[in-house]
């Protein structure tokens, strides 16, 4: 609240009519505040006076031509050096004040008041009466420097109504609220819903990879059982290396055993004896590739070596049914992009399938073609067609859903399970009947390119 309000003034003509104006207007008024004129100091003693005003003063700067010594001044670059060492804000009289120091208040404006006085005359001129113009007995304006506003922490709720604020620095928010308003409202809602995205992606990430985890478990359980199924087929393949051996060692110890030995045979036999823990060892080693548990890894594979590994283990149960296996390959066959055993598994799975539906079979001859060709310049089909009884066109729809099957044993994952690899693959399993008899089971695995290191 004010307590002091400071009178500056000079001793001209002008600065002393200026004061006597005040001070009968100031005189008229009820007010709770002492009023101190200060017209009567040199310009020195002046700005050290100003300095050492006491707390709730305000400077009220009327004009000052010329000061008690008759040093004559400029106000209006006066008052930037005055309001600059004040310690109280400082408020004026006319609008040239206004942006050299001072807070603002009800101004006079001379540049409203030039412009007022030349449409006067220029309307004289023009030969219009005086009594036709209508003269206004204030031109006054509430006028107020922003920037001095803020330097003295005063409210803007706190001015007169109809107030004029100028020199605001200009801002972003003060200039375009309601667009930096909208621009961070989109900018929130762009973020949240990019948030939002990446954890959906992450969850579905997740859920991917827990899929494939879970495919890969129900391919490994399929491979077991179906190793289970060709038991009788394996053991036969490891007996005949097995024998072999055996056959082999026993020669070996007659000829060492005879006077003189026949070291040559001998080291014959041994070399068979190596050549049949060779054989064995191989048969182990796809055994144990093709029941390995491990995780999905695409890499470039041979696709006769796929078809060779299956074929070892699937001939002897199609010899047992009295099937022949036949296999026709494209020559110049690039590689493939896959995982082997998922391969081998998909194309073990439709071997075994091809050989138990010729089983009841007796009139015909029985025979498994496996038939590889390059489908497009971007993939390789393998068909496994078999001559058994075919699949009847109701259940063609429902042949690779989960739990599906046409066996009395069966649990209807094997196709399920294949489709999935092969979908993994990026590549397609499809069935077709045949046009005399049977069934062909076909899919396709991309082609090997540098890209997909």
């Amino acid at each position: 609240k004010t307590k002091n309000v400071f009178v500056i003034s000079g001793t001209s003509p002008i600065d002393r009519k200026l004061k006597n104006l005040a001070v009968k207007t100031l005189s008229d008024l009820d007010v709770n505040y002492a009023i101190h004129y200060l017209d009567d100091l040199p310009l020195q003693d002046l700005l050290i006076k100003i300095t050492q005003l006491p707390d709730n003063s305000v400077i009220f700067f009327l004009s000052l031509f010329r000061d008690v010594n008759g040093q004559s001044y400029v106000p209006r670059m006066l008052i930037s050096e005055l309001s600059e060492k004040a310690n109280a804000p400082t408020f004026g009289i006319v609008d040239l004040y206004l942006g050299h120091g001072i807070v603002g208040g009800n101004l006079l404006s001379a540049d409203y008041q030039g412009k007022k006085y030349a449409e006067i005359i220029a309307k004289i001129l023009a030969g219009k009466q005086l009594s036709n113009f209508q003269f206004t007995e204030k031109d006054n304006q509430l006028i107020f420097d922003w920037r001095q506003l803020k330097r003295w922490s005063i409210d803007e709720d706190r001015l007169p109504a109809g107030s004029l604020i100028r020199y605001r620095e200009s801002s972003i928010w003060a200039d375009h609220q309601w667009e930096v308003t909208a621009v961070i409202i989109i900018i929130s809602t762009l973020s949240f819903s990019l948030m939002a995205l990446i954890i959906q992606h992450r969850r579905r990430r997740a859920a991917e990879l827990e899929s494939q985890r879970l495919r890969n478990e129900r391919a490994h359980i399929s491979r077991v059982l179906a190793m289970g199924e060709i038991a009788a087929s394996l053991a036969h393949e490891l007996n005949q290396p097995l024998s072999a051996i055996r056959t082999y060692a026993q020669a070996a110890q007659r000829f060492l055993d005879k006077e003189p030995s026949e070291t040559d045979e001998a080291e014959k036999a041994l070399a068979g004896i190596l050549s049949g823990n060779r054989r064995a060892e191989d048969v182990i080693t796809r055994i144990r590739m093709a029941l390995k548990k491990e995780s999905f890894e695409q890499l470039s594979l041979n696709v006769k070596d796929i078809i060779q590994d299956v074929i070892l283990l699937t001939r002897k149960k199609a010899e047992e049914q009295n099937i022949s296996l036949r296999v026709e390959i494209t020559d110049d066959l690039p590689r493939v992009f896959g995982d082997r055993i998922q391969l081998q598994q998909v194309l073990f799975n439709l071997i075994i399938n091809a050989i138990e539906s010729m089983v009841d079979i007796r009139d015909t001859p029985h025979q498994i073609l496996i038939q590889v060709l390059r489908e497009t310049t971007d993939a390789v089909m393998i068909a496994v067609k078999d001559s058994g009884i075919g699949i009847d066109e109701k259940q063609e729809g429902n042949l690779f859903d989960a739990f599906y099957t046409t066996k009395a044993d069966g649990m209807g994952m094997g196709l399920s399970i294949s489709r999935s690899i092969i979908e993994d693959h990026g590549g397609q399993l499809c069935v077709a009947l045949n046009p005399d008899k049977g069934t062909t089971f076909s899919f396709t695995i991309p082609v090997y390119k540098e890209d997909n290191k």
